[in-house]
């Protein structure tokens, strides 16, 4: 077996797909026997429910952790969760469970990652799933999705914009965003200098640009990939979300905008392991935010 193996973690919630977006993995890696899953998979009792079984002679290459979704946390914290079933993995690969891949697309993950000075991320909001049936089609695929600024929720917490679908750039585009749906890294990155947090119940919409933060200032650099590599079904209508069953995520987010530098002072029960969990010192959050294009008066509390 290789040793540039490469551990998936797949938070899923309800999703009928995820089988065929673990399968997909498989099938369409040059070296699928270097691939090792970890889903977080949070299930109703009307559900059908994944077993390592299910996927044949790769069985021995899932870990699925099972939870019932009355009791799901949300994402960020299921990320956690799967993050403890990595187990030696050289790189980390963190997806959503409705997702297709191109072929070879670990060979092409790594030989990029490998091309990249510095403390590296590669990560992007993939492609709709729409560009994956032209793929597939036998289609040339001429554009490339690339990571754009922030945008104000009406939380008061920043998110990522929309990728924006641009020609394919010579070589992969610096930035300082990162897309939980699609992340790349070795997993000394993800699981020693910034590991996931495990304090943030029910955050969604924050989870990235609290990564984004404090991977920069951690001294990482995330790079959008120059071809396409994974594509993302958005529009799944009928579908369960975790958010609709409306869970007070307050907490969460005042850490969250504690960590960032949004507020000033919050209770002593969310300052839990902040250090652990909270920014980097090889470069400022004033850094960030200019690099993200926000102007730093705009963010930072009075």
């Amino acid at each position: 077996m290789t040793a540039d193996t490469i551990f998936v973690s797949i938070a899923s919630y309800r999703d009928p797909d995820c089988k065929e977006t673990v399968e997909d993995l498989f099938t369409t890696a040059s070296q699928p026997d270097r691939i090792f899953v970890g889903i977080c998979e949070q299930t109703d009792t009307a559900d059908t429910d994944l077993a390592a079984e299910d996927f044949d002679m790769w069985k021995n290459h899932v870990v699925i952790l099972k939870m019932h979704a009355s009791e799901a946390r949300g994402p960020t914290f299921a990320r956690y969760i799967c993050s403890l079933m990595c187990s030696r993995q050289k790189y980390y690969l963190q997806i959503d469970s409705h997702m297709r891949f191109v072929q070879n697309w670990d060979g092409v993950l790594i030989e990029m990652f490998k091309s990249l000075p510095g403390k590296v991320v590669i990560s992007t909001y993939p492609a709709d799933l729409k560009h994956h049936t032209d793929y597939k089609a036998g289609a040339v695929l001429k554009t490339v999705p690339i990571m754009r600024g922030l945008i104000s929720d009406p939380r008061g917490i920043y998110r990522p914009q929309a990728a924006e679908m641009r020609a394919l750039p010579d070589s992969p585009v610096p930035g300082a965003l990162v897309a939980a749906g699609f992340l790349f890294a070795e997993s000394s990155a993800l699981l020693g200098q910034v590991p996931f947090d495990p304090h943030l119940d029910d955050v969604f919409s924050g989870e990235e640009v609290l990564l984004s933060a404090r991977l920069f200032t951690h001294g990482f650099v995330a790079y959008s990939p120059d071809r396409p590599i994974a594509f993302h079904k958005y529009v799944r209508p009928g579908e369960p979300r975790f958010w609709d069953r409306q869970r007070d995520d307050s907490d969460a987010l005042r850490r969250m905008r504690l960590i960032l530098g949004l507020s000033k002072e919050e209770p002593v029960h969310l300052k839990r392991n902040i250090e652990r969990y909270g920014i980097g010192t090889e470069r400022t959050m004033k850094d960030f935010w200019t690099t993200c294009g926000i102007p730093n008066d705009i963010v930072l509390p009075a």
